[in-house]
């Protein structure tokens, strides 16, 4: 029984740190749009859904966050859409292994 108790607090450690977005290195994308926050996230929602239906949104205190995460590895991939004056300010982040899709990045572009 304690050894099971130990097993499921490491795994769910683990799950934590892996449903983290890989942004140490900074965006892989950003840009502007002279879109708000929620038209920009209009766009690119259903784009991102495309891919992985269970994407999702979610309002933030400055603007909006979508989020998808890979179905074998729960690695996220997420997108920041701040308000910056008129318009907003956009970050896409990337789990390293998604990096090298230039669709995810298309994609954002597409909404600009």
């Amino acid at each position: 029984m304690k050894r099971r108790a130990i097993g499921l607090i490491v795994a769910g450690l683990l799950a934590g740190c892996s449903s983290q977005p890989q942004d140490e290195n900074g965006p892989t994308w950003s840009g502007t749009s002279n879109k708000s926050p929620e038209q920009y996230a209009q766009c690119l929602l259903p784009k991102w859904q495309t891919w992985r239906p269970q994407a999702r949104q979610d309002v933030t205190d400055s603007g909006v966050r979508l989020v998808a995460s890979a179905g074998f590895t729960q690695a996220l991939a997420s997108t920041s859409v701040d308000r910056d004056g008129s318009g907003s300010k956009v970050q896409l982040f990337l789990p390293q292994q998604w990096r090298e899709s230039t669709a995810w990045v298309e994609m954002a572009k597409a909404c600009q």
